[in-house]
């Protein structure tokens, strides 16, 4: 599933919609990549007047972006790259359509991008339908890739190989409206889901249109909805030992969570238009008639939110509250990198320039400057780890500790979301919207319906080892 990732702003004006795709290498089959340079020193260590050193071999690298979601500090980036790399030339291309089939028909077609930019879940459905190249071995050829925080690399890894370069994360959290909590008499945030519904109840004030929490249920309703089936103690799916995929739609935790959806719902706590999806729960969280929404906790959801008409003072963050299990857990994810299948050598190996001149310590630093030079600078967790937000500029502190709070408690989506998330999806959507159906029979529902997806998904991986 291609969801639009919650993306940092440092994050969104450095890599935003960029891919990269396999142009050709039209003039040699060399191997050199953008960081070699071959030297001949003739037949002697003392014979130096016949030095020749091998200029690097030309090779063009096509982008597929999209000039009306292309920040302007890309296209700087880009130019600077192609000074310090003559010989790699970049043929930017305007694409409509960068979705996941796209890309798979294109590499099916022998013309995919060579790297693409991308989130978590979708990155290992690539990765299991054998689409991506492993890059431990240019890991290993690239010094500076030591300055890449291990575990975001690794939540990449598949069968003991790497397949991306991680170029930030996000973690997911509560907002909510001081305003509002401070007219209802409510002086701290919620800890546990019971005190989360009571909270929920008191900001709820049917005459003024207001309600306490936006929930998500109806568009890709199984991402916020693990959350809640991690804090009653169970998860969607299970990953076994071999790396085959196993379905827990009825684990009893999923069924604690969906019986808490509908009781914040028969309470009457969320909104009351069942339809609404996102971007106008998003608008009721914005304008005052939501108290309470659960998203991304970092500043470009924080400027969403100001652009649909918040105040950015009237805003503040918490940790998700703990489950009947008396733990608490939040989602997590990552943007990354990632280098789809490709023969062509020199490709592969030029792209990975790009990305790691794109990752650079030098050009993160730039980019966190210009936004520095605009006003205070978003909280961020970044996956270099020489490179802080704070020796650049002010952050937002409260932010910054509640990202961290959230930090310690996330987690990566349910396992095998790529194969079986539509399911999932579709799944919580009816029991939310049919309160007279009987959960455990719909969860097993759609785990049946599921089966062909996680029988191919399965296929796929025993066939990679």
């Amino acid at each position: 599933m291609t969801k639009k990732l919650i993306i940092l702003v440092v994050a969104i004006a450095l890599m935003a919609t960029m891919f990269v795709g396999c142009g050709g290498s039209d003039k040699s089959n060399s191997n050199t990549t953008a960081n070699e340079t071959a030297n001949e020193t003739g037949n002697s260590a003392g014979n130096t007047d016949n030095t020749v050193e091998e200029q690097p071999k030309e090779v063009t690298i096509t982008l597929w972006q999209q000039a009306a979601n292309t920040p302007q500090s890309t296209l700087d980036m880009q130019e600077r790259f192609q000074k310090d790399n003559p010989h790699i030339k970049l043929n930017i291309v305007e694409t409509p359509d960068t979705g996941t089939e796209a890309v798979i028909a294109a590499i099916a077609a022998g013309n995919a991008p060579a790297a693409i930019s991308m989130g978590a879940p979708t990155i290992m459905s690539y990765i299991y339908r054998n689409a991506l190249l492993p890059i431990d071995d240019f890991i290993a050829e690239t010094p500076d890739f030591a300055n890449f925080d291990p575990k975001q690399v690794d939540a990449f890894k598949v069968n003991g190989k790497r397949y991306a370069v991680p170029y930030d994360k996000y973690v997911m959290g509560f907002y909510y409206n001081k305003k509002l909590f401070a007219e209802a008499g409510i002086t701290s945030t919620p800890t546990t889901w019971e005190e989360f519904l009571e909270t929920a109840k008191k900001l709820t004030k049917p005459e003024k249109q207001q309600y306490g929490f936006a929930l998500n249920a109806i568009q890709w309703g199984s991402w916020h909805f693990e959350t809640w089936v991690w804090g009653a103690g169970g998860d969607l799916t299970k990953q076994n030992p071999d790396g085959t995929l196993e379905l827990t739609f009825t684990d009893p935790a999923a069924i604690k969570a969906a019986e808490f959806y509908r009781t914040l719902k028969k309470e009457k706590v969320i909104q009351s238009d069942e339809t609404k999806n996102l971007e106008g729960l998003n608008k009721d969280f914005a304008l005052g008639k939501a108290a309470m929404i659960y998203d991304s906790i970092n500043a470009g959801t924080l400027a969403k939110f100001v652009d649909l008409g918040a105040k950015a003072e009237d805003i503040g963050y918490f940790t998700f509250p703990k489950g009947p299990s008396g733990q608490a857990y939040t989602q997590d994810g990552a943007n990354a990198f990632v280098i789809p299948t490709t023969k062509d050598e020199n490709v592969a190996k030029a792209a990975w320039t790009y990305i790691m001149y794109a990752n650079s310590k030098e050009e993160l630093i730039n980019t966190l400057k210009e936004q520095a030079a605009k006003g205070s600078l978003g909280a961020a967790i970044l996956a270099r780890t020489d490179v802080k937000v704070s020796d650049i500029g002010p952050i937002d502190e409260e932010m910054q500790k509640v990202m961290d709070e959230s930090n310690l408690i996330s987690r990566p989506e349910y396992y095998g979301k790529g194969a079986v998330g539509s399911f999932a999806d579709d799944m919580v959507a009816k029991i939310f919207g049919n309160t007279n159906s009987d959960i455990k029979e719909v969860f097993q529902e759609y785990q049946d319906k599921a089966a062909n997806a996680v029988e191919e998904f399965n296929k796929a991986v025993l066939e990679s080892k």
